[in-house]
């Protein structure tokens, strides 16, 4: 968990991340760190950024975690600073930052912050942050469980990046994902459902 890999106790050191290409944070896990071990992962993530190493952020925001909705919005302001992928959904980034709506989210991310990455939007599907790719999407036919929409749309969106797809293919497959999955309970794709996905990867 965050809070022990980047707690006190923690032997391993920041320097840890220098191991890997690419980042992901969550803001559940900066939440839940105190004061100062969410400021050093911080400086440590601008770091391991400014070296190359690229940093894919989802603000997740979950308000009960932040001790006030100041810091809340201050340290999220930062990530978007220098985060290297985004992947936020749209209703997070209102709450958080006070948007009026969507326009005014990717307005805000294009303008501070990164870029590259997707505004997720639910049943509405993906808005492409480097706005060149105009698509539609489909719903998924069941919703059962959405417990795990936005991780699975994260993990399709950057399993594409790190493959080295197209930003609409990125986009098409983590809403793929996305909408598999929240057809199943428990949020788990049953066994045939990934080999069919691993197979279609293949």
């Amino acid at each position: 968990a965050a809070r022990t890999l980047f707690g006190p106790e923690c032997t391993l050191g920041m320097n840890i991340l220098s191991r890997f290409d690419l980042v992901y944070v969550s803001g559940i896990s900066l939440a839940i760190l105190p004061p100062t071990q969410r400021h050093a992962l911080i400086e440590a993530l601008i770091y391991y950024q400014a070296r190359g190493g690229i940093v894919a952020y989802d603000s997740n925001h979950r308000p009960k975690l932040w001790e006030s909705p100041e810091i809340a919005s201050e340290t999220n302001a930062v990530m978007w600073d220098f985060a290297t992928l985004a992947l936020p959904s749209v209703d997070d980034e209102m709450h958080i930052f006070n948007d009026a709506d969507a326009s005014s989210v990717v307005a805000r991310l294009c303008k501070h912050g990164p870029r590259v990455g997707a505004l997720k939007q639910g049943h509405l599907g993906p808005y492409d942050l480097e706005q060149d790719t105009v698509q539609t999407y489909g719903a998924a036919a069941n919703v059962v469980d959405s417990t795990a929409a936005g991780d699975s749309f994260n993990a399709g969106f950057l399993a594409g990046y790190i493959a080295g797809a197209s930003v609409g293919e990125r986009l098409i497959q983590a809403h793929d994902l996305a909408a598999r999955v929240v057809q199943h309970r428990g949020a788990i794709l049953p066994d045939r459902e990934l080999v069919h996905l691993a197979n279609r990867q293949g």
